[in-house]
């Protein structure tokens, strides 16, 4: 299941990355849009709330098309481009897709090679993968990769690093199996490894009733507030500080509404996005306040989002699963 390596490669964010949105800095250059440029113009305004935020549509070079799973996050982003699975059915091999972009604009697609089907990280300039299995994980800096082991950690796969920091999370494929650790992280492994939240503590996020695999809970991502563990049973995502202590949780269902556990969810600056077929819901993460719905619609045309990330601010990145060719960026 979901495994995400997430890896700093020694390029250091000096004075940069801020808290509250701020900016990545890459030599001389400064980007207060930390993601991938939005196209020039929206396809179309989308109601949340009292508000209207911009749909847009990355277009250009042919987009191959995308793999997905529902617990599997299969898209990163960096400043130049977007990083997508893909699965070649003639070998039943996935392979990871670089996806270029120039001012909002698909400029190539470059096949990066064979990669696991297991969720890819992005702190910023690196994207994180397990390109074989086992407890490699690959960092690949936009032209190199580079791999280590994950022995320090036990084994966990799924390594989430904080977008535009020098640290990451780590839980295993289904959290509620190891502990969940911290640790400093760099090209060469994994430095000042800690324990934050015992395996104890996570068995009990599950409600037990459902069988071993809709009773999974899984690390979803990390940033500067902490860590988010999903649990799909009951819909509900909990947040801890970095001290591994409870901060709120997020539950998908209210008043009584039946816990949904077809819908994945995605941490953001300011909010907690659960999305699904036709739908985003979010909350304000600073309160656990219920912001509104989205409809996602485009047209006639009902967006199913899937494998959604983010950057450093409130920007989300998905592809459309009916087509699995289509990606999408919605700013809140």
């Amino acid at each position: 299941m979901a495994a995400a390596v997430a890896i700093f490669t020694g390029a250091v964010f000096t004075g940069c990355g801020s808290g509250d949105g701020g900016v990545i800095c890459t030599g001389n250059e400064v980007s207060a849009d930390n993601g991938p440029a939005a196209p020039k113009e929206a396809v179309t305004k989308l109601k949340l709330g009292d508000k209207e935020v911009p749909l847009y549509e990355y277009k250009g070079a042919e987009i191959p098309k995308i793999e997905s799973s529902s617990d599997i996050p299969t898209l990163a982003v960096t400043r130049d481009a977007i990083y997508v699975l893909t699965n070649e059915r003639s070998t039943s091999e996935f392979h990871l897709q670089k996806i270029s972009i120039a001012d909002g604009a698909v400029t190539a697609v470059t096949d990066l090679g064979r990669a696991e089907c297991e969720t890819i990280s992005s702190d910023g300039l690196n994207i994180y993968y397990i390109k074989e299995r086992g407890d490699l994980a690959v960092c690949y800096d936009g032209t190199n990769a580079s791999t280590f082991d994950l022995n320090a950690v036990d084994g966990c796969r799924n390594i989430c690093a904080i977008f535009g920091d020098q640290k990451a999370y780590i839980a295993d494929s289904f959290a509620q199996t190891r502990d969940t650790y911290c640790a400093a992280i760099s090209k060469e492994g994994l430095k000042d490894v800690k324990s934050v939240l015992a395996r104890e503590e996570i068995k009990k996020l599950s409600d037990g009733k459902n069988k071993a695999d809709e009773s999974a809970v899984f690390l979803c991502g990390a940033d500067r507030d902490g860590f988010y563990l999903w649990c799909r049973d009951r819909s509900v995502l909990v947040m801890y500080g970095p001290d591994g202590k409870e901060v709120r949780s997020f539950a998908y269902s209210e008043n009584g509404e039946k816990p949904r556990t077809g819908c994945s969810v995605l941490p953001t600056k300011d909010y907690i996005v659960y999305y699904e077929a036709g739908m985003m819901r979010v909350f304000q993460k600073k309160d656990g306040t219920r912001v509104g719905d989205i409809e996602m619609r485009l047209d006639s045309k009902q967006l199913l989002p899937a494998c959604a990330a983010t950057d450093d601010a409130n920007h989300i990145y998905f592809f459309d699963e009916r087509t699995g060719k289509n990606i999408y960026r919605v700013d809140l």
